[in-house]
């Protein structure tokens, strides 16, 4: 950092900015001074130990070639830069953004331009980055963990060459309606099976988000060559689906799974026989 600098009639002196400057090196956060041309006039300690490079090597070269090694501003896939969109608003702007540091690992970080006016107009620009790498890899973990208990939970079973069957139990909320649908269709995918068993035996109620997932999942089913059988129906899940107005007409529906095994391998040339 140059060791004075003039703002109007104020001088700082060379022991205050050695002051700041370990102020600045000893924090967590990367911070550079960057010009509009993006490129460095200052940084801290935490910059140069981050991406391996001596100060004649950060110094006065673009933050992008430091964070990112490239030779251009940040452009997809890379993030959207916040000191290019503090640029355009001359408003502060934090995001999300990936760096890579000396050893090539990706970083994390949250990075946030901030806009340095000198007689009311942009001279300079402040680039603060802290890294979130824990964090956003505990929230992927998390992320996989919750898309782990759903399939757990909407687990597509064979039980019969070209026979599948899907018992749903609980609470169906969009995301799990979602996850049914994926699971379904890949289990249609895989097995070849010309017929799926869906079972609602388990679940409390059916609103209309529910039965329009359940149809459409039904119906993309059926594209594929397999035709779907609904079975599990409560009389008062009958009823709701009756006062919503919805048709399944086009679709075999029955009120145990028992009859729908019976339907299904009817439909393949099997028949079921009662051992008793």
């Amino acid at each position: 950092m140059v060791q004075k600098r003039q703002s109007g009639k104020q001088t700082i002196d060379k022991h205050k900015m050695e002051i700041y400057e370990k102020v600045l090196d000893n924090v967590e956060e990367e911070i550079m001074l960057l010009g509009k041309d993006f490129k460095i006039l200052w940084a801290n300690k935490k910059v140069f130990d981050r991406y391996g490079k001596d100060k004649e090597n950060v110094i006065s070269d673009h933050c992008y070639k430091v964070t990112h090694n490239i030779d251009h501003v940040c452009q997809p896939p890379y993030d959207i830069c916040p000191v290019e969109e503090t640029i355009k608003t001359g408003k502060a702007a934090t995001v999300l953004h990936t760096h890579f540091d000396k050893e090539g690992n990706k970083v994390y970080a949250e990075v946030s331009g901030y806009p340095v006016y000198e007689k009311g107009k942009v001279t300079e620009f402040i680039h603060i980055s802290k890294d979130v790498t824990e964090r956003v890899m505990a929230d992927e973990q998390l992320r996989e963990q919750q898309k782990a208990i759903l399939e757990l939970s909407t687990p597509v079973v064979k039980i019969w060459e070209g026979i599948i069957t899907l018992p749903l139990i609980g609470i169906i909320d969009s995301a799990r309606a979602q996850q049914i649908m994926e699971g379904l269709l890949s289990a249609v995918v895989e097995t070849q099976a010309s017929i799926a068993i869906i079972d609602i035996t388990g679940v409390p109620f059916v609103d209309t988000e529910v039965s329009d997932r359940l149809i459409k999942t039904m119906k993309a089913a059926d594209l594929l060559g397999t035709k779907c059988i609904l079975v599990g129906i409560k009389p008062e899940i009958a009823q709701t689906l009756v006062h919503l107005g919805i048709d399944l007409e086009n679709f075999e529906t029955f009120a145990n799974q028992q009859a729908g095994l019976e339907q299904a391998f009817k439909k393949i040339g099997k028949k079921m026989v009662d051992n008793e």
